[in-house]
């Protein structure tokens, strides 16, 4: 039976008793009673219950087992670590560490955070700012004006704008290299060349002017990092981060020793089989290079909201951490990391989407709630979402609980209106990732939109006049559009689960 690691918490045994039994009562449950301590019983009623970020109102609520829904999405193993009360209130693991085998996950498999990599690095800068170690606001453009591409004087490229995703530089994401592969450096990375795979840093755009996501701005404080310091990146977050919080299962080392190989998830694609040779290395590694569990992630998570709440902190100060938690550029980005909502319903929070291994930190700046979801599978995108969704109604968060859509949605409209939301739209938040509408029709010659995103796709259906969801996988757009000079820009705001949500954009000719 997998394990579970568990905290002393609220006593919520009787009612969510009723809860589980309640879910439950069109599946028998997988072990004969539910336990009884609170967050094994917490735990239990997720596994048992996972809710469909969205349905229709009228629908019947259908629990899902956990277990299921591994199997649906082809992902073999999932790693969860849930924040009550601002402590870690349980950790729990199902599946495997790779599709065929009898080796279970546990709370202390290592996965790849991928870009929550990205919150961690942020968080070191803030530290060194905090020390007077380095200046947020300091021009770094001529003093790495030969990693960057683009501009012979490049200016105004700060810390502050690469943790914004402002600073106007272009590597949005990276592919990793498979076993056996050479790796580059972190210079041959900046510079683009052999053994390096994809372009080299570049200035795309004046800094400031606009938001881009950019994973190679990451590679940039990692250089200012290490030149700062005189130390390697690995050995400096170890001594400045994951050893004050006591992430003692964490490493940015890539690619790893065989021994913490030994005890990691493996990689699989969105047909649940392992990639080609095992898990990718990412030597990008303030962008992509952690490895860690998802307790360990809660240890961060946790000290950033008693920071932010003024009590001691381990790293930052509350003055930092509130800057940090600020929404500092389009799109709700803080420093480093998404932040979104108001008042309770504050969230911070970093997707992560290295090949195999899809990822979630979210945790409430205020309310003291959080999780963090890590699965070893391409399919996992999914599964997060219903996790999130399941977590919020157990524990009553302020946000991300199911929505429920009107019974009788307006008329879906005739061809031509259709016609200019069809399209590829750049997910900017989820770096190389293109959501494409795509104008089909039924037998009977009702015309629709289908959205295709992270290699699925679904017809969508209208439940308001410039709103559509995707029942299954969860996905609501919202779309708008707007005529710059000669072009037509087309937004869609985007929810992978509510709440958390991206914008895709399109620009076309206008027509004359």
């Amino acid at each position: 039976m997998p394990s579970i690691v568990t905290r002393p918490g609220r006593s919520a045994v009787a009612f969510l008793a009723t809860c589980f039994f309640a879910l439950g009562c069109s599946q028998p449950p997988l072990i004969p009673a539910p336990p009884d301590t609170g967050p094994e019983l917490e735990a239990l009623q997720l596994s048992q219950g996972l809710s469909a970020p969205i349905r229709r109102a009228g629908d019947p609520v259908q629990p899902m087992r956990l277990l299921d829904r591994l199997s649906h999405y082809k992902v073999p193993g999932v790693s969860i670590a849930v924040i009550d009360g601002g402590e870690l209130r349980w950790a729990k693991s199902w599946g495997v560490v790779r599709a065929g085998s009898e080796d279970a996950v546990t709370p202390e498999t290592l996965f790849q955070a991928s870009s929550i990599s990205k919150a961690l690095t942020a968080t070191a800068i803030l530290d060194r700012v905090e020390s007077g170690d380095l200046d947020l606001d300091a021009d770094l453009g001529p003093r790495y004006a030969d990693f960057l591409a683009g501009s012979s004087e490049p200016t105004g490229i700060t810390a502050r704008r690469l943790l914004t995703h402002t600073a106007g530089l272009n590597q949005q994401e990276f592919e990793g290299y498979g076993p056996g592969e050479p790796t580059p450096s972190l210079d041959q990375t900046l510079r683009g060349v052999e053994p390096a795979v994809g372009p080299g840093l570049a200035v795309i755009r004046p800094a400031g002017t606009a938001w881009q996501y950019s994973g190679g701005g990451f590679l940039l404080l990692q250089k200012l990092l290490e030149d700062q310091s005189r130390r390697s990146f690995d050995e400096l977050m170890q001594e400045s981060l994951l050893r004050p919080l006591a992430m003692d299962h964490s490493t940015f080392s890539q690619p790893l020793s065989s021994q913490l190989e030994a005890r990691a998830a493996l990689g699989h694609d969105g047909h649940g089989e392992p990639l080609p040779g095992g898990s990718r290395t990412y030597p990008e590694l303030a962008a992509a290079g952690l490895w860690t569990t998802p307790t360990d992630l809660v240890h961060w998570l946790i000290d950033l909201q008693k920071a932010h709440a003024g009590k001691p902190g381990r790293i930052l100060k509350r003055r930092t951490a509130r800057a940090m938690l600020e929404p500092q550029a389009p799109g709700s980005w803080g420093l480093g990391i998404q932040v979104g909502g108001a008042g309770q319903a504050r969230w911070m929070g970093h997707l992560g989407g290295n090949r195999g291994f899809p990822a979630l930190a979210l945790g409430f700046v205020s309310s003291g709630h959080g999780a963090v979801i890590m699965t070893n599978g391409d399919g996992g995108h999914g599964l997060i979402r219903e996790i999130v969704t399941g977590l919020a109604g157990i524990y009553d968060w302020p946000t991300f609980q199911q929505q429920v859509i009107e019974e009788d949605p307006p008329p879906t409209p005739a061809d031509d209106e259709l016609t200019r939301w069809a399209g590829e739209h750049e997910l900017g938040a989820l770096p190389g990732q293109q959501l494409r509408l795509v104008l089909q029709h039924t037998e009977d010659g009702e015309p629709y939109l289908e959205a295709q995103l992270l290699g699925e796709s679904e017809r969508l259906v209208r439940v308001e006049p410039d709103r559509w969801v995707a029942l299954d996988h969860a996905w609501d757009l919202r779309a708008t559009s707007r005529r710059a000079e000669d072009s037509v820009v087309t937004e869609l705001t985007v929810s992978l689960f509510p709440g958390y949500r991206f914008l895709a954009t399109r620009r076309a000719p206008a027509q004359p």
